[in-house]
């Protein structure tokens, strides 16, 4: 199993799921540091639970 991110084929993706529930519209370009952050924030929580199973 390797760490997976959010980062698709397509791009990074990036919704406000309170206000666009149907992910129409991806705010990553108008929010790049905060989809910089939850990537980076998805990837080291993968890869520790990725140590704790290799433990």
């Amino acid at each position: 199993m390797s760490p997976r991110s959010a980062i698709t084929k397509e791009g990074p993706e990036l919704y406000n799921l309170r206000d666009d529930p149907t992910e129409q519209n991806n705010l990553v370009l108008q929010e790049p540091e905060r989809a910089s952050d939850l990537d980076r924030r998805m990837r080291e929580f993968t890869q520790r639970l990725l140590d704790r199973e290799r433990a």
